[in-house]
Parts: C-alpha cells; sequence; structure tokens
C-alpha cells in the first residue's frame, strides 16, 4: 500500500510542478494585449484551481507515508510549515487572477495585480524548491 501511496504522491509532485513554470507565465503576461491576457488568465485561474486539489491530495498522501516511518518531529514540522505556506500562497493567488480578469473585462490596466501575482507565485515556486530539498533528504529518527 505504502509503495501506490509513493507512486501517487511522487505523480503528484511532478503535476505540483505547475507552480515552479508560472512565474515565468506569469512575467510574459505584461507585454501581452488585453484578449491574450484573458485567455492566460482563464488557462492560470483553471490551473491553480487543480493545483489547489493536487496540493490536497500531496498533503493526504504525505501524510500517509510520513505515518509509515519514523521521521524526525522536526523534519515533519518543517515539511507541514511549508506545504501550509505554499498552498495558502498559492490559494491567494486566485483573488487577484479574478481581479485582473474582471479588469481587463472592463477595459482597465491591471498592471498591479499582475504584479502581485507575480510576488506570490515567485514566493510559491521557491517554497516549492525548498520543500522538494527537504523531502528529497529526509530525517529519520
Amino acid at each position: 500500500m505504502y509503495e501506490i501511496f509513493r507512486f501517487v504522491h511522487v505523480l503528484g509532485a511532478v503535476a505540483v510542478g505547475y507552480y515552479l513554470v508560472l512565474p515565468f507565465l506569469v512575467s510574459h503576461m505584461k507585454r501581452d494585449t488585453a484578449a491574450i491576457q484573458i485567455g492566460h488568465l482563464k488557462n492560470m485561474i483553471l490551473t491553480n484551481r487543480i493545483g489547489q486539489w493536487l496540493l490536497i491530495l500531496q498533503f493526504i498522501t504525505g501524510g500517509y507515508m510520513i505515518s509509515e516511518k519514523k521521521y524526525a518531529i522536526w523534519w515533519i514540522v518543517l515539511v507541514i510549515v511549508g506545504f501550509l505556506i505554499v498552498g495558502g500562497l498559492a490559494g491567494m493567488m486566485a483573488r487577484p487572477m479574478k481581479r485582473i480578469m474582471k479588469a481587463l473585462e472592463q477595459g482597465e490596466s491591471p498592471q498591479d495585480q499582475i504584479g502581485k501575482i507575480f510576488t506570490f507565485s515567485t514566493i510559491v515556486a521557491i517554497g516549492l524548491i525548498v520543500l522538494i530539498v527537504v523531502m528529497v533528504f529526509p530525517s529519520f529518527r
């Protein structure tokens, strides 16, 4: 059973890798026209929502795997706190995305909101890299 959860966890980690590419996608949005930005935003909102569900799946499978082996308490706390920070910030990106969509539909310039998404996505990407490094090198009791 552990191997099945591990497979799902690794598969989910690959899918969550979308957040590593997101800052680059957002940085190119500033140069696009409003119509192209709306298309990008629709895709980003959808993939962010899917990413949130995948993060929940990661949390469940990771929790099961943590319960099966003897990891150090500090390592477990570090992983859970880091995971909650990444998940929370990824969820917080949805609001600026929706504000940009609304501004573009009304013909306004949403440059400040694009900056917020870029900041959130960069922090999420860095946090995800840190989590990957921490999880590749676990600490056992």
